[in-house]
């Protein structure tokens, strides 16, 4: 796909009712094909990624799933409405995650907690294909993550930074963070740990060294995403003060061929 046929399915989508394409970059859709193009119903299909994604925009989900069923598309298909699960599962689709939005709306309120003398240590370019095997031993620890490659590990340091945790030399987490909003929000984009080294505090360290980079670049705010059964992970970031925002529900959904 070229970029002057991605800005106009943008503008279609902006007026849809039902969307999976609010939060999609150029970049995320470069290598979809358009399936239905149609003035009611935009349908793509991107078999690129590890698991093909199904993007969409319209007004009437009947009309998505009957397309979905007449090219026998398979695969996850996100931004789900909350209410409407029932009617896909009616239609042979199955919860794959649902990711809810976690704020701590005042950094500053926690620097106590934070070491703010201690040196935090990045990753660079170089480390892309070790973070890429990293991320891939976690891959199913929790709903919806099946690890990174190592194109989107170059591609996120191009432009963001992972902060890492070495034990006896050896990476075995790390952080992956972003400030946005004229840089006033902290992303925490992405926290993993490798299995055999889970439950050692890792992971809190982490968290921290996530913090206080944002609170040290001008953050205000932290903003995450966590799949609703994570228990795990919710209990950590809760100690942070991150609250949930109960009407921001990411819901993905998959579908297997009938």
């Amino acid at each position: 796909m070229e970029m002057n046929d991605f800005e106009p399915i943008i503008t279609f989508a902006q007026n849809r009712k039902y969307t999976s394409l609010n939060y999609i970059d150029y970049e995320d859709l470069k290598e979809a094909e358009m399936v239905v193009d149609e003035k009611t119903i935009k349908l793509l299909f991107d078999t690129s990624k590890e698991i093909a994604e199904i993007h969409y925009a319209c007004d009437d989900l009947q009309e998505l799933i009957s397309s979905i069923r007449a090219h026998r598309l398979k695969g996850v298909i996100k931004f789900i409405p909350y209410e409407a699960i029932p009617f896909f599962e009616k239609h042979g689709f199955k919860i794959h995650c649902a990711y809810q939005d976690y704020v701590l709306n005042d950094l500053s309120k926690i620097s106590i907690l934070l070491d703010i003398n201690k040196e935090i240590q990045f990753a660079t370019l170089e480390n892309a294909k070790m973070l890429m095997a990293l991320s891939k031993t976690c891959d199913g620890l929790s709903r919806g993550y099946f690890g990174e490659t190592e194109e989107w590990f170059i591609e996120w340091l191009n432009e963001n930074k992972v902060i890492v945790k070495a034990v006896e030399g050896e990476v075995v987490g790390f952080c992956c963070v972003s400030i946005y909003a004229e840089g006033t929000i902290l992303w925490i984009r992405e926290l993993a740990v490798r299995p055999d080294f889970q439950g050692k505090g890792i992971g809190k360290e982490l968290l921290k060294m996530g913090l206080k980079y944002g609170l040290l670049n001008g953050a205000k705010k932290s903003f995450l995403a966590v799949d609703i059964e994570n228990n795990t992970a919710i209990r950590l970031y809760e100690q942070f003060g991150f609250e949930a925002k109960i009407n921001e529900i990411e819901v993905q959904m998959t579908r297997q061929l009938f």
